[in-house]
């Protein structure tokens, strides 16, 4: 996460069976799909689901999602 700029304790991490829940409040658009692409990158992961939202125009947190093997959709 360092190379995002982010604190290690700023992003909530679960995994089991290979799907990786991340949960945080990021600043912008761009970190969501940076930690996304991260974490699909890892030996093991096959599905992320991502609980992280950051303002899309300043004010308005963006919605969930769900990516598996680089494929998004809703959850």
């Amino acid at each position: 996460m360092g190379a995002m700029g982010l604190r290690a304790d700023v992003v909530t991490v679960h995994a089991v069976d290979g799907v990786v829940t991340l949960e945080c409040q990021l600043e912008s658009q761009n970190q969501i799909a940076i930690l996304t692409c991260l974490a699909e990158q890892l030996d093991g992961v096959v599905a992320v689901v991502s609980h992280v939202s950051a303002p899309v125009d300043g004010s308005v947190p963006a919605s969930s999602q769900w990516t598996a093997h680089g494929v998004s959709a809703e959850p």
